[in-house]
């Protein structure tokens, strides 16, 4: 009973920590709780190692990420020559969303990333991918994210940074 007892206390404090990160999202502070919770229910936990590409420009944009730790390059490619636009950091208080176009629109037709996001060092995310989000969305789960939260969020980080988005 103590080991099964120390399991579910576990998983709550995980599930209280998850919490805490996704409402200090702007983009995510305005869900409800039951809405924070059923999309943690199908959020994952990644962890990529130095090198790794979570995502490739011109793919399907098939998740949105949460930058958790770590640092990722963020790289464009024109007129095939490879430029890298910015590095991101993680921001405990603040975690950066990437790939917020996977979950723009109505879900039926597909966006494609902008840029590739290559992991600088190890780097964890939190995911949530577009068929998931959309089945929360339209079984009234969670209610639709706003694009206008992840503009204003993506612009508040490249504040922090300095830069100018391109």
């Amino acid at each position: 009973l103590d080991a099964k007892l120390r399991s579910i206390v576990t998983k709550n404090r995980e599930n209280l920590r998850r919490n805490r990160v996704l409402y200090n999202i702007p983009a995510f502070s305005k869900l409800k709780n039951t809405s924070i919770n059923n999309l943690l229910h199908v959020m994952m936990y990644r962890t990529y190692e130095h090198g790794t590409y979570l995502c490739r420009q011109n793919e399907v944009a098939d998740r949105l990420f949460v930058l958790l730790s770590g640092a990722l390059h963020v790289d464009k490619e024109q007129d095939g020559v490879k430029k890298r636009v910015v590095t991101i950091e993680s921001i405990p208080s603040n975690p950066p969303i990437l790939g917020e176009s996977s979950v723009i629109g109505d879900g039926t037709t597909d966006n494609f990333r902008t840029a590739s996001l290559l992991a600088s060092g190890e780097v964890t995310t939190m995911e949530v991918n577009k068929e998931d989000y959309f089945a929360l969305v339209k079984t009234g789960k969670i209610e639709k994210l706003s694009p206008k939260k992840f503009l204003k969020q993506q612009e508040r980080s490249l504040q922090r940074l300095d830069v100018s988005p391109s």
